[in-house]
């Protein structure tokens, strides 16, 4: 009777699967446990008692037959494309689960769980690289399955402290595209932590997170901007307001001919200059709302700026915006933390003497300067070697420093400044202290391009307009640097009012002309100096330096 009801009802599956082979043989398995296991249909625990060695522990007739819908792609078009960004053992192979059935862990084919790996099999699997680092396991397990092209599921018996019986699921042919994306960083620890990697990942492509700033770059700008607006219901933005995001995402990148890809960064601000608007009552988002969420966001994560201006609008930090003085000048530095930086002047000091030609890094003979700061004070002494010891050696010892800067000192942004402080403490002609510098130099005098232009030059003003603009301020910056600005709106006015000025170079004698008010001066034939430059008076003073070393070897050898 039982193989008279159940007949009909299976040959409807096996027509549906007459190509499969292997289908047709389970269901032939199902239909002789069923006719062999008839007493587990009747109803009551008891009639469990009828069938050999029958456990209340085994399967219950409402699971023991129903079948595990591993992976469904019935509503997918195309090939499947998933997504890991926690990549770990369970989460890309699978699992077996455990039940517990009257205090005892059990299983069974029902609590086989599918991973990633089988639902992106026959399409792509794109992986968070940095979880393959954490997870040794998962990394193996990823390149054996690669290499065996199988996936099979794995079971947490491993990890338990009693073994108990696990189903052991068929391995899974597999056919899969798997894409690892990740900072540099990762592809190179993955590459050096696995010979085998390059065997299974030959293609790399290197994504910049900046695009060049073009007419169809800043219309797909727009387009974010419209359909972020769409997506999340905000207001719509103006031509000025958006205007004012591609501005940001130039400033983002510091480079007036790029454009920041990372649009999260752009989206937040989209989204917090929505909420100033409405807070307006507003119905579109204006440039002033754009420019209200970037002082609010500034606003936010100013405190150590705001500290830093504190102290030295209160004397405790030492920086100088008037008048003239010798061997000293404002060098620009930038303070970054998070994803936040602003700028802050910092005095450089400088004083000369006779001696043996060398200068003391102060900084680094008390480990707080970095390689390239170092390296940036051994370049300027080629230079001032190369500019007054042609002749005769250098009869002069100096020392530079940072004032009132307690922590490590890097980067060789600050040479030029170190320079003129030094050719300043030679020559003892004063330097302006309205003017801040930045800027590399080389052995030969060209100022090269620095890093954070628009923070230092925003951090100098800070500090001259809460101390009162005067018209004569500004800052010195590398003329490579000009592309590079995208400064705030109150610095442009400063600047159009002839409040605040900006002056590019691309030599150490202008920036000296600026600064001193003199004429830096040229070589002649002779190997002499205007007597009336700035080079001349060095030469002068060297030379006296020179004069009284000699006089004091004379009297050396007398005694």
């Amino acid at each position: 009777m039982a193989d008279f009801t159940l007949t009909p009802l299976l040959d409807e599956v096996r027509v549906l699967y007459a190509d499969q082979p292997a289908v047709l043989a389970y269901l032939e398995e199902v239909r002789q446990d069923i006719l062999g296991n008839i007493p587990l249909f009747r109803l009551g625990e008891g009639a469990k008692g009828e069938v050999e060695e029958s456990s209340l522990l085994d399967v219950p007739i409402t699971k023991r037959y129903r079948a595990n819908l591993f992976v469904d792609n019935s509503q997918l078009q195309g090939a499947p494309v998933i997504v890991v960004e926690r990549p770990s053992t369970l989460r890309l192979f699978g699992v077996v689960e455990y039940d517990v059935r009257y205090g005892v862990s059990v299983t069974d084919h029902t609590l086989v769980r599918s991973g990633t790996l089988h639902r992106a099999n026959g399409g792509y699997l794109i992986v968070d690289a940095a979880g393959l680092i954490d997870d040794p396991d998962a990394w193996s397990g990823l390149k054996l399955a690669l290499s065996q092209s199988v996936v099979r599921v794995e079971s947490p018996d491993g990890h338990r402290l009693v073994r108990t019986m696990t189903p052991n699921p068929e391995p899974i042919p597999l056919k899969v595209k798997v894409v690892l994306i990740g900072l540099p960083d990762v592809f190179y620890t993955l590459h050096g932590m696995d010979e085998d990697f390059i065997k299974f990942f030959k293609v790399q492509v290197d994504f910049h997170t900046e695009v060049d700033r073009t007419p169809e770059t800043e219309q797909a700008y727009s387009r974010f901007i419209r359909m972020l607006c769409q997506t999340e219901t905000l207001l719509p933005f103006t031509a000025e307001a958006t205007a004012r995001v591609v501005e940001f995402g130039s400033r983002w990148v510091g480079d007036q001919d790029r454009l920041t890809a990372q649009f999260g960064h752009v989206a937040d601000l989209v989204r917090e200059a929505d909420y100033w608007a409405r807070q307006a009552g507003q119905d579109v988002v204006r440039r002033d709302d754009v420019l209200t969420a970037l002082k609010k966001q500034r606003r936010r994560t100013g405190l150590l700026e705001e500290l830093s201006l504190r102290e030295i609008l209160e004397d405790r930090l030492i920086v100088v915006t008037s008048g003239a003085q010798v061997g000293q000048v404002n060098a620009l530095t930038v303070v970054s933390y998070g994803t936040s930086s602003y700028g802050v002047p910092s005095r450089v000091t400088a004083r000369a003497y006779v001696g043996r030609g060398s200068v003391i890094d102060i900084h680094r003979e008390i480990d707080l300067g970095g390689p390239i700061h170092t390296k940036g004070v051994l370049t300027l002494m080629g230079y001032f070697g190369g500019q007054y010891g042609l002749s005769r050696p250098l009869s002069m010892e100096a020392s530079l420093s940072f004032e009132q800067v307690y922590e490590d000192v890097e980067g060789d942004s600050a040479s030029c400044a170190e320079l003129y402080a030094l050719i300043s403490a030679v020559s003892r002609i004063p330097l302006r202290q309205d003017l801040a510098v930045s800027g590399a130099v080389d052995q030969y005098g060209h100022v090269m391009a620095i890093g954070g232009v628009n923070e230092k030059i925003e951090g100098f003003f800070e500090v001259c307009r809460a101390r009162g603009l005067t018209g004569t301020q500004g800052v010195i910056i590398p003329r490579a640097n000009v592309k590079d600005l995208m400064l705030d709106d109150d610095v442009i006015e400063a600047v159009r009012d002839g409040a605040y000025h900006i002056y590019p170079v691309r030599s150490v004698d202008e920036g000296l002309a600026l600064l001193t008010g003199k004429v830096a001066g040229r070589m002649d034939s002779e190997g002499h100096y205007p007597p009336d430059s700035v080079h001349g008076a060095v030469a002068a003073r060297l030379e006296a330096f020179a004069k009284s070393d000699d006089d004091a070897d004379r009297d050396d050898d007398a005694e």
